[in-house]
């Protein structure tokens, strides 16, 4: 396995757990299953193409996976709003 996929998958499952989990605890709405389903796909791709770049530029590759972490908890990554404002909801603050 690459260096880049732990963090890729990581995001995915950040954000499955925000359409299926946090935004419903948030704005009191159904799950948002078709959105997760989509995740899928989208992960095992993204996965797959930083391990092929990877291959030509390892830092640069695990350095965006890790960014892409970031960028997923920051910036709202699908129909939901983002995840530090649905925790912030969820939470009371």
């Amino acid at each position: 396995m690459a260096a880049s996929t732990g963090p890729v998958i990581v995001a995915g499952a950040i954000a499955a757990a925000n359409e299926a989990l946090f935004a419903p605890l948030a704005g009191g709405k159904g799950a948002n299953w078709g959105s997760v389903i989509r995740l899928v796909p989208v992960t095992a791709g993204l996965a797959i193409a930083l391990a092929l770049l990877e291959r030509a530029a390892p830092k640069f590759a695990v350095g965006l996976a890790w960014l892409l972490v970031a960028g997923v908890i920051v910036f709202p990554p699908g129909h939901a709003p983002g995840v530090l404002s649905n925790v912030n909801k969820v939470m009371g603050l």
